[in-house]
């Protein structure tokens, strides 16, 4: 029997086992016996029979029935699942349940397995009787229960998130536990003991002598108070950014009723008297910030009236007055630091908007005004006059109590182990590397937007089956799905998320108004090989471990991790989520219904913020940073995160790579980019394609060498003919490789026609290369023969492979003939020639390159860029570097002229400058670095000159300086194994550098490790497919298959895509970006280097015990190869300068490291591999002890009193005129106190963001006076 399909198999193989007793879940292969004993050692299981069963096509499940004891009948099913999770792993755990009265039998007295009912995923509630408290402290945990979850319908034995709890409510039990039973309850003990007959049993067993923290009292208000930790960093960021409104927190909602304005104005008189917090303002005493509360302050409610506006535009306008109302910053040293405001829209319809600084509310701050406005309104239409008779008795506490309950020794203390926690935990995090549409500016301007999008019915209820399945919060469970989302795009695997927590598990503090939200750090490892079920088990450790040691302010583990500049709100996160589930509470009786407004905000505290409500609105939105993301980009990230969610959740036993992140749309999308298709030429090969005979060519100059000698299209056939005769006459064709070893003069160029001609393949040798690296490409490409000139014979004479200087005379006389017979000629997939690249095991590797490729390319280049017969390419690249194919082919396709410079013309930067000015040369190919090098000459540039780039990454400063001295400018960008170039793009001034669209016939695809496409914005590995996909590797067969694969994307049989190993994507606007290196292999000046072989070279040395090459970037376009090596123990210490010789004479010029560097042991990471971020870099700035030569030191008043200033605050000896304050080891406190001590010492005002940009010489240069004054 053939098993077709795996879902089949599956099916089968269920059958078979369960006959045998086992069953295969996610790919396990389960004894269904061991389940069954486990369930049966149940104190409430008197039978237990489980079997494998298919829910569905290729999703298998157990199935379990029980017959429960007698007097268990109460027994829930969620408390055998969770005794079975206690001992089994995840996929052990039955998904269909069932109690049944009696096991049928067989005549044996066995289960008669066959006889048992059909299995049902989600069977039918139980109805048992339910057990209500049997003691006190199952009673009082009863009461809080009910208190939190809104609902008196259930007993004792009922699983608190089934009954709608999550981890929030379970905070407001936990506090209440606090409360009534004088013990501090770790969150965790809570995620464990899950039911109140549990729980009851804990508390008494953790009832005995717990010490507590203080409790928060109140304190006196006869001056000004403490800010809260939090308070104070967002003061200093509102001072950083006086006009941000990133920290203006809202609540809208839509009221459908009748609404008494006035009454409302009183319920807000009210409001504002019972919480402190809206009477607060802030001041500056003794260089900290304090808030001072207010006695009484009118309420300020502004009333804006819509119902003028059209019917069909009203809630347009509505949402636009909103965004404004909420876009004002506030003055925080001015109370009110709220606002509130009403718009009417219809005679029964309003919005009420609340704005509020977060230093004096959070989002359960919202809720709580929410709520207590809604009270005090219903209140006073019952004709109520005092908090006390509507329900709200006084508040035991204010939030300045908290705040100074929270800065008081004990309290320090108490969470100083918690910080310790933190720090060990986030020890060596690094940032989330957010793939962004935008360059980050050097500061956040914290303009944002926010999508709304309502969440599926569907996935809310696939949400509430998996969460209660696994024993989790929908928190935790979205939250696990956003860390793969975000894994997915960033290719990273330590994700680290900040995610708010109440942080009110102080019982008094639940009706406060105030900032108590803490922010905590979720780090998970999020390996893509592994499933849903498995992170999400991790996820949940994390939150767990986070919730215990929540009491960590965010703040102070800021200050203290940090090694960035604390001006900055994120410090150590950029990435925010949170699932809002704030309890409201039941609102009181109010004559009207409400609902969530919607609109758009215009700030963004992170770069990306996921919130989800899954209480009120059910919706989800995402917050971005608009000066980093599209729009475009925003949506379809959103889009992917939905997406994902409920592909994880279908299938959450496949692994995490297996899902994918393009929605069907996304996916359309990049096809359509794709979507490259042309007519190809219908010759063969490329001497019938070039057709240098053609009677329209045949008298047009061809080529001019430096000399200025010229051959037209006809003389330089015949000279290419004559060569193939030569190798003709020496046996040479097809399937034979033909070195050029050969000065650049107009032999190179007729030899490599000649070649073709004979149907053989060149092979460029560069004799400006080192010799044994040349002997290794002769030995390597098994070459039959090598034509070179006289004067570079004695270069390859030992090689043994025969040569043919094409400058004697006697060589001469032989290469006059006829072309090769036409059944000689070279097929469409006979190599034309092969290049040699940097190899990683230190031998460089051929690349075989054959004519249909070669036409595809110069036939797409022919059309863009674009080349016309009357144009002259100056040809400047080596002829071993592949982008000398378009310099020397592509004008012979057209019939254009190749000016050829020389070797001297090509590296001296005045030469090529004076060639180009000379030459009547219309296009030039080169490098960003050559480019560069001809501006720096002076060179004025030409308006006819079209200029093409590629080779490296062109760098952003030097394309306006190209576009203004050259007509066009072209980026190119490809690699050898697909044929030169495989996209271009124009550049245009003020846009993003990209590598734009594919060319013909070829097709991009950016994919993830396992094969499937990134979503659009997200790096990946670049793939490129189509016809310029080369033959492979020359006898290398192996590394062939690992870097030529199938192309699952291609419908012709035997497509096949290259990795390139370059890290790219595709922009939200279909432009391909190129973001640097997968691998070791890098690009320097246009050539790349595999670092592997420079580390290979190194390794060979005297003395050389073990070496590591990289990449260092002085300046923005100065790329340095820089080799760290360290000495064999016992041998003499190497020097850099013998070793750099030593590597000239076996490696080019381009791969020798600028820098080598001497260390003791390299830095290693704790699982052993190599830390790279931790090598240092080439250049060390003096110690401390020390002072460089060019030092300038202070010299005027100005500059001595900053100094002076700037040591006592940082704690350091001495400060130089090039010193920055943040470099030395400010942060945004230190930067506030040392603006208030230049005020008070020199008497100038100097912004705080100053001290990031400015040097001491230049504040003291540019500082001006102004006074800054305390608020009274």
């Amino acid at each position: 029997m053939v098993l077709r399909q795996r879902s089949e198999t599956i099916k089968i193989l269920a059958c078979i086992a369960c006959h045998i007793g086992a069953g295969i879940v996610d790919q396990h292969a389960i004894p269904c016996g061991e389940v069954e004993r486990q369930l049966a050692s149940h104190p409430a299981v008197a039978q237990a029979a489980v079997i494998p069963w298919m829910a569905h096509a290729d999703d298998p499940h157990l199935a379990a029935y029980v017959v429960l004891r007698e007097g268990q009948e109460h027994t829930p099913i969620s408390t055998l699942q969770r005794a079975l999770k206690a001992s089994l792993p995840h996929y052990m755990i039955p998904g269909a349940w069932q109690i049944l009265p009696a096991m049928p039998l067989t005549a044996s007295g066995k289960i008669d397995r066959r006889g048992l009912p059909a299995p049902q995923l989600q069977a039918a509630p139980q109805v048992l009787p339910r057990r209500m408290p049997r003691s006190p402290t199952e009673q009082t945990l009863w009461t809080l229960w009910s208190e939190v979850l809104h609902t008196d319908a259930f007993g004792i034995d009922d699983h608190f998130f089934d009954l709608g709890g999550h981890s929030l409510t379970l905070t407001q039990v936990r506090s209440r536990i606090h409360a009534v039973f004088g013990i501090e309850l770790p969150l965790a003990d809570l995620f464990t003991h899950l039911s109140i007959a549990e729980l009851a049993v804990h508390v008494d067993q953790q009832q005995q002598g717990q010490h507590l923290v203080a409790s928060i009292v109140p304190v006196r208000r006869d001056g000004p108070l403490p800010t809260s930790l939090s308070q104070r960093r967002m003061w200093v960021i509102q001072h950083f950014h006086p006009e941000s409104v990133a920290y203006n927190v809202t609540a809208p909602l839509r009221l459908r009723g009748p609404l008494d304005i006035a009454q409302f104005q009183r319920a807000l008189t009210l409001l504002i008297a019972r919480h402190e917090a809206l009477r607060t303002q802030f001041a500056l005493r003794d260089q900290e910030p304090v808030q001072i509360i207010l006695a009484h302050l009118p309420a300020a409610l502004e009333i804006i009236d819509l119902r003028h506006v059209e019917e069909h535009t009203r809630d347009a306008a509505a949402r636009q007055a909103a965004t404004a109302f909420a876009a004002r910053p506030f003055d925080l040293s001015a109370a009110p630091l709220y606002r509130v405001a009403l718009m009417q829209l219809r005679e029964n319809e309003h919005v009420l908007i609340w704005v509020l600084h977060h230093t004096i509310a959070d989002n359960w701050a919202l809720a709580v005004l929410s709520r207590d406005a809604m009270q005090i309104y219903a209140g006073l239409l019952q004709g109520h006059t005092t908090l006390a008779d509507m329900g709200l008795p006084p508040l035991q506490i204010q939030y300045a109590d908290y705040a100074a309950w929270q800065r008081s020794a004990p309290a320090a203390a108490a969470r100083e182990a918690h910080l310790a926690y933190w720090m060990r935990r986030l020890q060596g995090m690094t940032d989330l590397p957010l793939p962004t549409d935008f360059p980050r500016p050097a500061q956040p301007s914290f303009a944002g937007k926010t999508l709304f999008v309502a969440l599926p019915q569907s996935l809310q209820h696939a949400m509430r089956q998996h969460s209660a399945r696994h024993g989790v919060t929908p928190f935790m469970l979205l939250l696990a799905s956003f860390n793969v989302l975000l894994a997915r795009i960033t290719r990273s695997a330590d994700i680290a998320v900040g995610t708010p927590i109440a942080n009110r598990h102080h019982a008094a503090t639940e009706q406060l108004v105030g900032t108590l939200v803490n922010t905590l750090v979720m780090r998970n490892t999020v390996d893509t090989d592994t499933r849903f079920d498995q992170l999400l088990q991790q996820v949940r450790d994390t939150a767990l471990a986070a919730y215990a040691h929540q009491d960590a302010p965010f703040d102070e583990l800021v200050e203290r991790l940090t090694a960035q500049r604390a001006d900055h709100p994120q410090g150590l996160v950029r990435v925010l989520f949170n699932v809002l589930n704030a309890p409201i509470g039941k609102l009181a009786s109010v004559p009207f219904t409400y609902a969530v407004f919607d609109f758009q905000r215009v700030a963004a505290q992170f770069d990306l913020s996921i919130h989800v409500d899954t209480e009120f609105s059910r919706h989800i939105q995402l917050e971005y940073a608009t000066e980093l993301f599209s729009d475009e980009t925003a949506r379809r990230l959103l889009d992917s995160y939905l997406f994902l969610t409920e592909q994880l959740l279908a299938q959450p036993g496949l692994p995490l790579s297996a899902h994918a992140l393009l929605t069907p749309p996304q996916h359309a999308l990049l096809a359509q980019w794709n979507a490259t298709q042309a007519s190809s030429p219908a010759q063969r090969n490329l001497p019938q394609y070039l057709q240098l005979d053609a009677a329209d060519k045949r008298d047009r100059i061809a080529l001019t060498d430096a000399q200025g000698h010229h051959l037209r299209y006809g003389e330089l056939h015949a000279r290419a003919q004559g060569i193939a005769h030569l190798l003709r006459q020496q046996g040479i064709g097809r399937g034979h490789r033909v070195g050029l070893c050969l000065d650049r003069k107009t032999d190179l160029l007729a030899a490599l026609l000649g070649v073709l001609h004979a149907g053989a393949a060149y092979v460029p040798l560069d004799p400006e290369f080192p010799v044994e690296r040349l002997r290794d490409m002769a030995d390597d490409a098994q070459l039959r023969c090598i034509l070179t000139q006289s004067a570079l014979l004695p270069l390859l004479a030992d090689t043994g492979v025969p040569q043919h200087a094409l400058d004697s005379t006697a060589l001469t006389r032989l290469r006059s003939g006829t072309a090769p017979p036409a059944e000689h000629d070279a097929q469409p997939d006979d190599p034309a020639y092969m290049i040699y690249t940097s190899g990683s095991t230190g031998k460089p590797k051929g690349v075989l390159v054959p004519h249909r490729a070669v036409i595809n390319f110069l036939h797409s280049m022919a059309r863009e860029p674009g080349l016309q017969p009357n144009d002259a390419l100056l040809a400047v690249t080596t002829l071993s570097f592949d982008i000398a194919v378009l310099e020397l082919l592509l004008p012979l396709a057209v019939g254009a002229r190749v000016i050829l410079a020389d070797h001297a013309q090509a590296r001296d930067p005045y030469a090529l400058r004076n060639l180009l000015q000379n030459s009547g040369a219309t296009v030039l190919q080169a490098t960003p670095s050559t480019w560069r090098m001809l501006l720096e000459t002076g060179w004025p540039g030409n308006p006819q000159l079209r200029a093409f780039i590629g080779g490296e990454t062109l760098p952003a400063d030097l394309a306006p300086r190209l576009l203004s001295a050259c007509a066009e400018v072209w980026n190119l960008y490809g690699p050898t194994e697909t044929t030169v170039w495989s996209t271009c793009w124009r550049v245009h001034p003020q846009q993003p550098i990209v590598i734009g669209r594919p060319i013909a016939n070829t097709q991009v695809w950016v994919l993830d490790p396992q094969g499937q496409p990134c979503a659009i914005g997200a790096p990946g590995e670049i793939h490129i497919g189509g016809d310029g996909v080369t033959l492979g590797y020359f006898r290398r067969p192996e590394l062939s298959v690992e870097r030529f694969i199938p192309d699952p994307f291609s419908k012709p049989p035997g497509a096949r895509l290259y990795k390139t190993g370059d890290l790219g994507r595709w922009r939200h606007d279909g432009q391909l970006e190129h973001l640097g290196r997968l691998d070791h292999q890098v690009k320097v000046r246009g050539f790349r280097i595999e670092l592997g072989d420079i580390e290979a070279a190194l390794r060979a040395q005297p003395g050389v015990a073990t070496s590591v090459a990289t990449t260092y970037a002085p300046a923005a376009d100065d790329l340095r190869l820089v080799a760290y090596i360290v000495a064999t123990p016992g041998a003499t210490r190497p020097d850099p300068a013998a070793l750099r010789q030593a590597l000239r004479n076996r490696l080019p010029d381009y791969m020798v490291p600028q820098h080598v560097v001497l260390l003791d042991a390299l830095p290693l990471l704790p699982n052993g591999k190599l830390n790279r971020a931790a090598l240092p870099p080439p250049q060390h700035s003096a110690s401390a002890s020390e002072t460089p030569r060019n030092a300038r030191l202070p010299a005027t008043d100005e500059e001595r009193r900053i100094a002076a200033i700037w040591r006592d605050l940082l704690g350091v000896e001495r400060v130089l005129l090039t010193d920055n304050f943040f470099d030395l080891g400010g942060h945004s406190l230190l930067a506030m106190r040392a603006v208030i001590a230049i005020e008070q010492q020199l008497g100038w005002r100097i912004a705080p963001r100053r001290l990031i940009f400015e040097s001491l010489g230049q504040l003291a240069r540019n500082g001006v006076a102004a006074p800054l004054r305390e608020t009274a």
